[in-house]
């Protein structure tokens, strides 16, 4: 199926030009691997919400292809193929062999997935392959009991958190599960496997932290600063919020297409 994938992307290689979305990384890229040399000028930060670990994702392609725009093409499907592979993996771990196979083959037939996953890393390839990779590896320790699995999703989280903020609603919903199932949990959850997983997501997401320590963290100062209300939205409308998401639910199960992004340029 991943070869399937990669024949239905093909045709993109073919196209001329770039979409805005997809160089939104890739600027970043050619900053870094023109300053090689001085470790002091590599690019850390996109914006107030985006890290540039994704560019660092992007350089081995640019290092190994001449041409910029195949080689962004080339990372685009790679990393699509990656999520692939991880769906496969993790709806492997919660059903079975079979179940997982027909969640790829509908997955590498949706249109929206084809689609989405030419927008570059920014628009959840990356993340996606993160969170469902850690689920798959939180449920294999919670079925074996082996601690490797443990530590190995708590850097994926971690790692996950550095290519977009909003990527921390998995962890804390993972959080909140673990409390309500405390239980069932503490059986199985030593202080060194807590202390190690802490660690290792505290290593994966280092990549975020460290350089807002270093700078006196302004990226977490301005995203205080904006949380009740941005350009986009105002967060302390929880009663409209909801029921505009509700009515966008429904808007999905009748079938209707809409543009997120436009609704929410219009509040």
């Amino acid at each position: 199926m991943v070869l399937a994938y990669c024949a239905l992307q093909s045709w993109h290689f073919l196209t001329p030009g770039l979409a805005s979305d997809e160089t939104f990384d890739a600027t970043l890229t050619l900053d870094l691997l023109s300053n090689l040399a001085h470790p002091s000028a590599w690019p850390l930060r996109l914006g107030h919400y985006h890290t540039a670990i994704q560019s660092y994702f992007l350089a081995p392609f640019f290092l190994l292809i001449r041409n910029p725009a195949v080689a962004l093409r080339t990372a685009e499907v790679s990393f699509g193929a990656t999520v692939l592979l991880a769906t496969y993996f993790c709806v492997r771990e919660f059903f079975n062999k079979a179940v997982a196979l027909l969640t790829v083959i509908l997955l590498t037939a949706s249109p929206t997935f084809l689609y989405m996953s030419l927008f570059g890393v920014m628009m959840g390839s990356v993340m996606s392959a993160f969170a469902l990779a850690a689920l798959g590896l939180l449920l294999r320790w919670y079925r074996q009991g082996r601690q490797r699995p443990l530590l190995a999703a708590a850097f994926l989280l971690g790692v996950g958190s550095c290519v977009r903020i909003w990527f921390f609603w998995l962890p804390a919903a993972l959080l909140v599960t673990a409390a309500l199932q405390w239980k069932d949990l503490k059986p199985r959850l030593s202080s060194g496997c807590l202390w190690g997983g802490g660690l290792m997501f505290a290593l994966g997401s280092a990549f975020r932290w460290v350089p807002e320590l270093l700078a006196g963290f302004p990226a977490t100062s301005y995203i205080i600063s904006h949380f009740p209300r941005n350009e986009f939205i105002d967060n302390l409308a929880v009663s409209a919020n909801l029921a505009r998401r509700c009515h966008e639910f429904a808007a999905v199960l009748a079938g209707i297409v809409e543009d997120p992004l436009w609704q929410m340029r219009q509040n």
